[in-house]
């Protein structure tokens, strides 16, 4: 539950457009997979080592996202914030 909690704060950091946040969010994703990591070997059954795949991949994902976003310094989220619903 805690990361789940630190998660959040992290998108809202990174929603906000703080470095605090964007470092939160791949602490916390890296956290993840290590905490899902053993339930490749270890699960008990397919289904449970298939949950704990998508998970891993889902976080490496996050933080490959994340590291393109810090990568383009030249794509501004606040364009895209202020011309989201404009219509015509």
């Amino acid at each position: 539950m805690g990361l789940g909690v630190l998660g959040l704060i992290g998108a809202a950091g990174m929603w906000m457009l703080k470095r605090w946040g964007l470092w939160l969010t791949i602490v916390v994703s890296v956290l993840n997979i290590l905490a899902a990591a053993p339930g490749l070997v270890f699960a008990p059954d397919p289904t449970s080592r298939a949950l704990a795949t998508i998970g891993i991949v889902g976080f490496a994902l996050v933080i490959l996202l994340a590291a393109l976003a810090r990568a383009a310094p030249g794509v501004h989220l606040t364009d895209f914030r202020e011309h989201a619903f404009d219509v015509g």
